[in-house]
């Protein structure tokens, strides 16, 4: 038997990881629905047909039609120009706070992880009581505290959040700091913030991404549920939330006011996952590794 030709995986390895994603067909839907929600929270003043937050555009509760797709709500506004600018607010909360939780978790995590000692189990008892309260009761907690709102309800999700990205960032210090790399570069006298720079965040980046891409699936569902309860941003603004809240009030007779805001708010989630998912296999090296694996022998066959 021949000797494996290992030219698979080695085109595999230097082929661009963007091009891994958009060739995983996980990873191609998950970048495409992710990309409409942005060009939407970007460009949707344009894209939205009317005002949003205007009234009595159309008939109160008119079924879909031509002139107004997804019809109209109790007000005469148009549905579409309210889920199309519904998608900036969506797409806000889960991009910000999703950012400040992996800011804050990380420093905490990479902070405990290579410090150790007193520092480490005074983080850890910090974030284990924080996991202990369910996500969403403490969210609507800070939010009762802090005030209803857009940037409030984004802190809030950030701060339950951030116990996930320290756990993982703790971990991943942990491990690298057992190094002969690491106890080198103490020996040599360089500073803990340059090992961290150059040694300890590379290690973790691809981790924190895969559960960032994650995160925001359930940030943004855990925002529709604080906005369901009223919590989120103020009327007249549009989200899915509180559109599912004003709609289950004429479920009967205008399902469609219920229908087509769930079904964004589940094609934003589902991309974020599908994004999540396709990032873990082309970021995690042993799945390249096995599939390069695979290749080779599949090769020789």
């Amino acid at each position: 038997m021949s000797a494996p030709d290992t030219a698979p995986a080695k085109r595999m390895a230097q082929e661009p990881r963007w091009k891994k994603l958009l060739k995983n067909p996980s990873g191609a839907a998950g970048v495409f629905l992710t990309a409409l929600f942005v060009f939407l929270a970007i460009f949707g003043s344009w894209v939205a047909p009317y005002d949003p937050n205007e009234i009595s555009v159309g008939p109160p509760i008119e079924g879909p039609s031509a002139e107004h797709w997804m019809g109209t709500d109790e007000l005469g506004r148009d549905q579409t120009s309210r889920i199309v600018d519904a998608a900036q607010i969506a797409v806000t909360v889960s991009f910000l706070s999703v950012a400040i939780a992996f800011v804050v978790g990380s420093v905490f995590g990479i902070i405990a992880g290579y410090s150790g000692g007193w520092t480490d189990k005074i983080l850890v008892r910090v974030m284990d009581v924080m996991f202990s309260f369910p996500a969403l009761l403490l969210a609507i907690v800070i939010v009762a505290v802090l005030g209803p709102g857009l940037v409030t309800a984004s802190i809030a999700i950030a701060i339950v959040y951030t116990p996930r990205f320290a756990r993982v960032a703790r971990g991943a210090s942990l491990s690298v700091r057992q190094d002969l790399y690491i106890e080198a570069a103490k020996l040599s006298g360089v500073s803990p913030f340059r090992i961290a720079r150059r040694h300890v965040i590379p290690n973790i980046t691809a981790s924190l991404i895969v559960l960032s891409a994650l995160s925001m699936s359930t940030a943004q569902l855990a925002y529709a549920s604080l906005s369901f309860l009223g919590l989120g941003t103020n009327p007249p603004n549009a989200d899915y939330g509180s559109m599912l809240a004003r709609a289950r009030n004429f479920m009967t007779i205008a399902p469609w006011m219920i229908i087509f805001p769930a079904i964004a708010l589940i094609l934003l989630i589902v991309g974020f996952n599908l994004l999540g998912d396709a990032l873990r296999d082309v970021l995690d090296p042993r799945s390249e590794t096995e599939h390069g694996k695979i290749e080779g022998v599949e090769a020789t066959i």
